[in-house]
């Protein structure tokens, strides 16, 4: 009896695996695919949007052959009335299936993104195909000529280059490291707002200026900017799904350094002892920001202490003792650079840009007892009222 109960057991469990599994047969190989590396989206002539597909041939993903890439990479431009629409007709006229798991970078034109970008950011969300931490970059140009103006000298991949340079978010300070998955957050979010990539093209004419200001004693060195063919450095800032403004890369530097995802940067400064003259310190933040956010009479006053060790890394001359008190006065004029960079940061995302994207709201949390009393009294509105102070210490340590 106890081998018939066995029996009836097993044979259950196959017949459970089978139906199980049988929707799991289809087998597709990577030649009946064609894998999409970048989107571009821009206002339509005579549909909504514009949508650029940029997609790499099989041999152009596979290594071989990367000194001609720029034969396998194929661009394809659609409009329709929104992106669901334009990939149905992308499938249509391709003779292989469109497939977005390697999809690396999203680009909004500046047009789009001042008129809102919330149905596209939640559509991509929506496909599985397309990773949360897929890049976003909005374009001073239209997206379609910042696909086709990037020509990467570094990486012999396209794919690679659009996946790894907002790495350098986290040593130089010039780009933020912005995502899908980050931006959708904080579309949604009370208490933040979102911020993206910035990106423009180079025109030949800025490239040859360029070439014509260096020095004679410079002539060993690339404009990389130049040579990429787009330059991608500074903030796009939003405020929800509408893009409000931008900060510049000095600004991007004050940003990081608030969010406290800069780990390590270099920042030029007029020399204390001759303004006309620069000193550069390079500065590694050791901690994240200290802040607290509290409300005084219903205003927000936020409170930021920053630490960092900072060294000499060049200057145009030293003084004739290089002493102590050489490096103490750099210290001091460290420390008050950084607080007016600070503080131009912040109130000019609050009273200019009215955005919080820094995401003071997650720490003025704890002056709300429920979600309903935040939502009443409206963080994302208060923000521009908030009056701030900054507590930069910064040691100095001489590079010679």
């Amino acid at each position: 009896m106890k081998n018939a109960y066995k029996y009836i057991l097993i044979i259950l469990v196959v017949i459970l695996f089978s139906f199980a599994f049988t929707s799991s047969h289809r087998i597709q190989s990577i030649d009946d695919l064609t894998y999409i590396v970048a989107l571009g989206i821009d206002v339509g002539d005579t549909e909504r949007l514009k949508v650029t597909f940029q997609f790499t041939k099989p041999s152009a993903s596979s290594g071989e052959g990367s000194s001609d890439e720029s034969s396998s990479i194929i661009m394809d431009t659609i409009e329709a009335p929104s992106i669901d629409a334009a990939l149905n007709l992308i499938n249509t006229y391709s003779s292989k299936e469109i497939n977005l798991s390697h999809c690396k970078l999203i680009i909004f034109s500046e047009k789009i993104a001042m008129s809102g970008i919330k149905e596209e950011i939640f559509s991509l969300a929506n496909k599985v195909q397309i990773r949360p931490d897929t890049n976003i970059l909005i374009t001073t140009s239209s997206a379609r000529d910042y696909i086709a103006s990037v020509k990467p000298t570094l990486d012999n991949l396209i794919t690679k280059f659009y996946a790894t340079f907002p790495n350098s978010s986290e040593y130089t300070g010039y780009i933020v490291d912005a995502n899908l998955g980050q931006f959708m957050n904080k579309i949604t979010s009370l208490a933040s707002q979102p911020v993206a990539l910035l990106g423009n093209v180079i025109s030949k004419a800025d490239s040859n200026q360029s070439s014509n200001n260096k020095s004679s004693d410079d002539s060993g060195s690339e404009i990389l900017e130049a040579k990429n063919g787009v330059e991608n450095v500074g903030t796009a800032v939003f405020r929800q799904d509408k893009l409000v403004g931008t900060l510049t890369p000095l600004e991007t530097v004050a940003h990081l350094i608030v969010t406290g995802k800069v780990k390590s940067c270099n920042i030029s400064m007029p020399d204390p002892e001759n303004k006309e003259n620069l000193i550069d310190l390079y500065f590694d933040f050791t901690t994240s920001p200290k802040i607290n956010v509290s409300l005084l009479n219903g205003t927000p006053y936020i409170k930021i202490k920053v630490k960092a060790n900072a060294t000499i890394s060049s200057i145009k001359q030293l003084s004739s003792t290089n002493t102590k008190q050489q490096i103490k006065l750099t210290q001091e004029y460290a420390n008050n650079y950084l607080e007016k960079l600070l503080l131009h940061y912040l109130y000019k995302t609050s009273k200019e840009l009215k955005s919080d994207c820094s995401g003071f709201g997650n720490y003025a949390l704890k002056n709300f007892k429920t979600m309903q009393e935040l939502e009443n009294y409206n963080w994302l509105q208060h923000y521009q009222d908030s009056f701030f102070k900054v507590e930069p210490e910064v040691v100095v340590d001489s590079g010679f």
